[in-house]
């Protein structure tokens, strides 16, 4: 059984995980176009990790809250789906193959 606060916790996840989806390519593109004349910055210079923190949570949030919405909305009415399947009884439900004729 689920816990009282599951769905919430969920869309929560999705953002985190919507965020480092968003992080990690800024920072592999940044790697990609980096200028190849520049001195390489030394291990432990995290600002490229942070520029692409700064434009997932800042300019790209909204963009990411609204997938995780959208993602919340999809789940919920399948489960919906899924419980009015379970519930209705066997002779309402359409049978496989026909075609309403």
């Amino acid at each position: 059984m689920g816990r009282v606060g599951d769905r919430g916790e969920r869309e929560c996840v999705d953002v985190v995980l919507g965020v480092a989806r968003g992080v990690t390519p800024g920072v592999i593109g940044a790697w990609y176009f980096a200028d190849q004349s520049a001195p390489l910055p030394p291990p432990t210079d995290t600002h490229t990790i942070h520029a692409a923190l700064f434009r997932s949570t800042q300019p790209s949030l909204g963009t990411i809250c609204l997938a995780s919405l959208i993602l919340t909305a999809t789940r919920a009415f399948l489960l919906l789906a899924s419980l009015l399947r379970m519930l209705l009884p066997v002779q309402f439900r359409p049978r496989r193959g026909s075609r309403g004729s």
